[in-house]
Parts: structure tokens; C-alpha cells; sequence
């Protein structure tokens, strides 16, 4: 009897079914779909902690930046501001520079003309400087090939107590005695079709603003507060 049970049991057909190509394919399919979204995933990631990483560094620089010009000794009576240069620890002139890519005080602001007291009246424009060249994120300068950060500010005067501004208004912002700065960090990857390199005339007038990705940056702004001899 067992011998005919097992017979026919393996007659009726009990044997694993296995799966057709178009189950085969779709489910390729359905696994490429999921793979494909997971390295999306993934590149977005590395890409925003690479953002937060070099947002942080050029945060860093710019208040490094703006504490050095806040720091800076200034003449008490503004005489001559817009030659005035303060001295490193060696005794050497402190240099910026210039839309121009001449080399400036790091406070002077070149539009309009000196008062008595040798401030700019307050004109409403600024004027943009820049570190010599790009630094690393030590602050050090930057070697070809590495990620770069171009450290520039613009400078505005308030003027001096009585002088009317150019635009013959009253003062708005900054005001007597005041000087704002606006530190901007750019900072450049591997790959930017615009480097650290690049003359800052492109940044400031044009001619290479259409390939400068401007996310990549990194800006504050303080207002200092300046002696003069009379008030």
C-alpha cells in the first residue's frame, strides 16, 4: 500500500514551479529603481555635508576677517584715513586689495572726496577689497589644487560730524564717525569652472559672474565706531 500511496502522490504533479523571465525582469527592474534612488540619496548627502563643511570654514574666515578689521588701530584724529596703513607685529603695512588690483589700506573707501577731517562723506556706495590672495582653511595661503577661500569686504563711510553726504541727504546708514564693513567668503572645489584664482575684476564689473556659483559664500557685517578729534 505505501508503495502505490507514493506513486501516486508523484503523479499528480507536486513538483516547485520556478519563475518566468518577464517576473525575472521586472523585478531587475524593480531593484535597479530602488539602487538608482539610494546613490541619489547618497550623492545629496555627501554633497550637503560638503556645503556644511566649507559654509563653516568661510563663516570662520569672514569673523576672523572682521575681527581684524574691528581690531586694527585707527588714528584718533582720521587724518589722512585713506593712506592710513596699520602695522603688523614686524612693523609692516597691513595691505588690501583694490577692484583695481592695486594695494590699499584695508579701510579705504575711494569714492567721493576726503572732508576736513579726512573721512569719506557718507556717498551710499562702498568699496570692495580683498585679501592678496586666497587662503586655505587654516587661513594660510592656498596652493593650486586645493579648496580655496577668496576673503573680501567692502568698505563705507558715515563721514564726520556736519559734512553732508554726496547725495545731499542726511545720513542714513552708517552714520558720523561709523565705518561698515561686509566680509564675504567665496570658497572654490576641484572642478569650479571659476577658481580663487580669477582676477576679482570678474567678480566685482562682470565677465566671469555667468560660471561664479554665488551659493558658495559665506557673508557678515558689523559697523565700527571710529574717534575723531572733535565731535
Amino acid at each position: 500500500m505505501s508503495g502505490k500511496r507514493t506513486n501516486r502522490l508523484a503523479g499528480q504533479g507536486h513538483e516547485p514551479r520556478g519563475f518566468t523571465l518577464i517576473e525575472v525582469l521586472v523585478a531587475l527592474f524593480v531593484l535597479a529603481v530602488g539602487l538608482l534612488a539610494l546613490i541619489q540619496l547618497q550623492v545629496a548627502a555627501i554633497n550637503g555635508l560638503a556645503y556644511s563643511r566649507h559654509f563653516s570654514v568661510a563663516t570662520q574666515l569672514a569673523e576672523g576677517q572682521m575681527e581684524k578689521l574691528m581690531s586694527y588701530p585707527f588714528p584718533e584724529t582720521e587724518t589722512n584715513n585713506i593712506i592710513y596703513y596699520p602695522k603688523d607685529e614686524l612693523g609692516n603695512n597691513i595691505e588690501a586689495q583694490t577692484s583695481s588690483e592695486t594695494k590699499a589700506s584695508p579701510f579705504f573707501d575711494g569714492l567721493g572726496a576726503p572732508d576736513s577731517l579726512g573721512m569719506m562723506p557718507g556717498d551710499g556706495d562702498a568699496t570692495r577689497l580683498w585679501l592678496l590672495g586666497p587662503v586655505n582653511e587654516q587661513g594660510q595661503p592656498a596652493r593650486v589644487g586645493e579648496p580655496a577661500y577668496l576673503v573680501t569686504w567692502t568698505v563705507e563711510r558715515g563721514g564726520s560730524k556736519g559734512t553732508t553726504p554726496l547725495s545731499g541727504k542726511d545720513y542714513g546708514f552708517p552714520g558720523p564717525y561709523q565705518i561698515r564693513f561686509v566680509v564675504s567668503v567665496l570658497w572654490f572645489e576641484k572642478g569650479d569652472k571659476k577658481n580663487a584664482w580669477t582676477p576679482i575684476l570678474n567678480f566685482v564689473f562682470g565677465g566671469g559672474n555667468d560660471n561664479l556659483d554665488w551659493r558658495k559664500r559665506a557673508t557678515i557685517s558689523g559697523v565700527r565706531e571710529v574717534q575723531a578729534q572733535e565731535r
